[in-house]
């Protein structure tokens, strides 16, 4: 029990070092850098979906940043520059649309790939995703392999 009160201790030091809602599941955070291929930005709202997405990517080589919302979101994207930005369409003080349009003020921002996802998606909402820079907007639920597909595609893209 001892062990896991601190391996549980050890998470949330790495995690407040991180930022705020950061989903900490690695216990070395310099070791798995080490090999990474980039950090990806999951801004997903369900926590469940979040790690989902977070094991996804990481088992592809990349290092991952989670937050619940579209706020931290942000703040997280301009302090880490990431190298895609996967985010929910519809989060808590931000909107996944209204995070890509800030992106896209920032000159640098801007050219990080975006994959948006929704439940709820259909020509206006793809519209409006693509008018922004949107790479690709995804319907929930998704296959994991298509979500994968897009990431190294992506990626590939931008190379």
């Amino acid at each position: 029990f001892n062990g896991i009160c601190d391996l549980a201790r050890e998470r949330l030091s790495i995690a407040k070092k991180l930022g705020m809602n950061t989903v900490c599941s690695d216990s070395d955070p310099l070791e798995h850098k080490k090999k990474s291929l980039g950090t990806i930005l999951v801004a997903e709202s369900d926590p469940l979906n979040a790690d989902i997405i977070k094991t996804l990517v990481e088992q592809i080589g990349f290092n991952t940043l989670v937050c619940q919302d579209g706020e931290t979101a942000l703040n997280l994207i301009y302090k880490n520059n990431p190298v895609l930005v996967i985010s929910e369409e519809v989060l808590p003080k931000m909107d996944g649309f209204q995070i890509r349009e800030k992106m896209l003020l920032s000159s640098v921002l801007k050219k990080v790939p975006f994959i948006l996802m929704g439940y709820n998606k259909d020509d206006a909402l793809i519209s409006r995703a693509y008018s922004i820079s949107v790479n690709h907007f995804l319907k929930k639920p998704y296959f994991p392999s298509e979500l994968l597909g897009i990431i190294t595609s992506i990626i590939k893209e931008k190379g």
